[in-house]
């Protein structure tokens, strides 16, 4: 089983001192890395959508790109703290 986390975007720009975020697209396009910015969304038709704004692609071939809009230093204790190369051993670090 994977441990994952869901995280209110409202107040984030704030945290991370930008400017407010236009959409949760737009929030998730500063995540330290491309790769965890997916989500998915649920319209008042019952249907649901896949959010990406980096794509899906690097994700299923199994690599975690630093996102040049973010900390890198952020990025690298993020892949430390969640030992994401422990893990999923075959992962693929991309800068």
């Amino acid at each position: 089983m994977v441990n994952w986390q869901v995280k209110n975007q409202v107040l984030m720009h704030i945290k991370r001192q930008h400017s407010q975020y236009l959409s949760s697209a737009d929030a998730m396009s500063f995540w330290p890395e491309q790769e965890t910015a997916v989500a998915v969304k649920l319209d008042k038709y019952g249907n649901f959508s896949i959010v990406a704004p980096f794509g899906l692609t690097s994700l299923f071939k199994g690599y975690i790109t630093f996102n040049l809009k973010a900390d890198e230093h952020t990025f690298w204790q993020r892949v430390k703290k969640k030992c994401w190369l422990t893990t999923w051993p075959k992962l693929v670090i991309k800068k």
